[in-house]
């Protein structure tokens, strides 16, 4: 099987890359602006077709006969880049958030069911070890339904970014709560069964003071509820005094705590069931191969299914509802 990569920044030289390479599939062609990032694409994988325009990228993909498209550019360029993918035929996998308004969600996804192509996005979280084996152990030690589940992430400053995008609502589409908190909210989405919860409150600011529309918010703090007494919330800050985050699945009959690499399973009574310490802290972020291995795994049995089932597509239009819907309440 191969794919065409558009964009070759940091993530996709570290993480895609090597995912890729460990899943049998290759890099046949590469789209990139900058020259210099093209030479290092052309370094990692000999033999690449190099490209400067989505275009003419596109075209060539097609009839190199690539199966699907990696996007990894900055938000702001993501759907003009799925856009030209699902117009060339192409598969897409899109690095998150997938795109910034709900109106080219709903473009892109009958763009999609029109050409048969199927859209996923890297919601890599999912696949990180220690939180699939909360999920999994919840269910070994029949620890019943969740009830409530609380997430947090602290930074002491954004990821650093060629032209510093992140920090840019226009180009990013948001601050904290669209950067990693689309990562909490698509677990938050798969601890509940697909369920989106029915209120939220949230509160934004940025250094402090209340968030302005040409700003993009370093700290945010979003509580959850369902109608059936269920909660989540979520606090996310890039001004922080330490990296670190945390989990807390409560259950029925226990719950489960993850903080970092560390993983608790407690009984009802409090009592410790279970202790794992994984590798990977989730400190470190997302640059993970490991992780992305697991989401492309996803991705590989969605294009094997006839007719797909698009869970990939539903859960990013999801999660960026839920996103939109916390911007709008923050306004």
């Amino acid at each position: 099987m191969r794919c065409a990569l558009v964009g070759f920044g940091g993530i996709a030289e570290r993480a895609h890359l090597p995912a890729l390479s460990q899943a049998g599939i290759e890099v046949a062609v590469v789209v990139e602006p900058n020259a210099a990032r093209r030479r290092v694409a052309s370094d990692c994988s000999p033999g690449v077709q190099l490209f400067a325009d989505l275009e003419a990228g596109m075209g060539a993909a097609a009839a190199a006969e690539v199966t699907f498209v990696l996007v990894c550019t900055p938000p702001y360029l993501h759907c003009c880049a799925v856009r030209a993918a699902l117009q060339a035929h192409l598969h897409v996998l899109c690095e998150k958030p997938w795109v910034l308004h709900l109106a080219d969600a709903e473009e892109l996804a009958t763009l999609a069911l029109r050409h048969d192509r199927i859209i996923g996005c890297v919601n890599n979280w999912t696949a990180a070890p220690s939180i699939r084996a909360a999920w999994d152990l919840a269910q070994v030690h029949q620890l019943g339904p969740i009830e409530r589940l609380q997430q947090q992430t602290l930074r002491t400053q954004p990821a650093p970014t060629v032209g510093a995008w992140r920090t840019d609502p226009l180009r990013a589409g948001g601050g904290i709560l669209l950067d990693h908190g689309w990562h909490a909210l698509t677990i938050l989405l798969r601890t509940f069964a697909g369920r989106a919860p029915d209120r939220l409150a949230v509160r934004m600011s940025v250094a402090g003071e209340p968030l302005t529309a040409s700003q993009a918010e370093d700290t945010v703090n979003l509580e959850m509820a369902y109608d059936d007494g269920r909660s989540a919330s979520y606090f996310a800050s890039w001004r922080a005094v330490e990296r670190r985050n945390t989990l807390d699945f409560y259950y029925r009959h226990g719950s489960i705590h993850l903080d970092g690499a560390k993983l608790r399973v407690q009984g009802k009574d409090g009592a410790l069931l279970e202790e794992q310490v994984f590798a990977e802290s989730l400190e470190a972020g997302g640059y993970r191969p490991t992780w992305m291995r697991g989401l492309l795994q996803e991705f590989l049995v969605e294009l094997d299914q006839r007719p797909a089932s698009r869970r990939l597509q539903r859960e990013s239009h999801q999660t960026l509802a839920l996103i939109s819907r916390a911007y709008s309440l923050a306004s």
